[in-house]
């Protein structure tokens, strides 16, 4: 029995095609290439350059997301990034999530915004690196 699996171009990662996190995957013909060159991306490394090269439609990454700041904006000894999910204009420090870098945060609130839940949203965009 032959199985499936994606690998992600950059990091090794691997995924089942019947995997939940598969939407949030860059599985595409690379543009320019023969049939069959794939780009394969994992959420860890979904890029602007990579959806590019995939022809597809550029996501937040050159738009400035006013619920991304640094946390050196809350405490000056802060370093990382915070997602804020607050809703409206109220700022609640319940719905702040911590990353190290501004890709995670990004990557976090995309994923959110397409649905998925914030601890596995979490998990995927900062907290799988962990177990490697």
């Amino acid at each position: 029995m032959d199985v499936t699996y994606y690998v992600c171009g950059k990091c090794g990662r691997t995924m089942q095609p019947d995997d939940n996190d598969k939407e949030f995957w860059i599985i595409a013909q690379r543009l320019g290439k023969p049939e069959g060159h794939l780009i394969i991306r994992c959420p860890e490394h979904t890029t602007d350059y990579a959806r590019r090269l995939a022809g597809l439609k550029q996501q937040y990454y050159h738009q400035q997301d006013s619920r991304i700041f640094k946390s050196s904006e809350l405490d000056a000894s802060a370093t990382g990034w915070i997602a804020n999910l607050s809703a409206g204009t109220v700022n609640n420090p319940d719905c702040y999530f911590h990353f190290t870098l501004k890709r995670e945060a990004t990557d976090f609130l995309r994923m959110v915004d397409e649905g998925m839940s914030t601890d596995e949203a979490s998990y995927h965009a900062a907290g799988w690196k962990a177990e490697q």
